[in-house]
């Protein structure tokens, strides 16, 4: 159990500043108009929703060990606020162009929850 950023932009932000980024070309995305952020130094590239500013979408690749280079995308869709926050009710994964695809819908969100300590234990 740790403390986390919702959002990795953010994280990175507060620890170096907008130095962590560099702007790239404008993008669409499932039909959303986006402004792209690298990651300085990396292959990691956000794409953010201009109208709504919300993260919509992350793309990276990976070195796997039976597929050799693949794309991993992330989609994140249906943002809601719950309690101040918001965050996607649906998250697709797209690795490979398609060799694995993953897809999440959330039915129930809850914020700062009281979590039995229990469930932290080794057995």
């Amino acid at each position: 159990k740790a403390p986390a950023f919702l959002d990795p932009l953010r994280e990175l932000f507060e620890r170096v500043g907008s130095a962590a980024y560099s702007q790239g070309q404008d993008e669409i995305v499932r039909g959303r108009d986006c402004v792209t952020l690298r990651i300085v130094d990396t292959d990691v590239v956000f794409y953010l929703d201009k109208e709504a500013s919300y993260v919509v979408a992350m793309k990276i690749s990976v070195l796997d060990p039976a597929m050799g280079a693949a794309a991993v995308a992330v989609y994140f869709a249906d943002h809601a606020e719950y309690d101040g926050v918001v965050l996607p009710d649906s998250t697709d994964i797209d690795i490979a162009d398609g060799a694995i695809t993953l897809e999440y819908d959330y039915s129930n969100t809850e914020i700062d929850v009281a979590v039995a300590e229990a469930i932290f234990e080794k057995p």
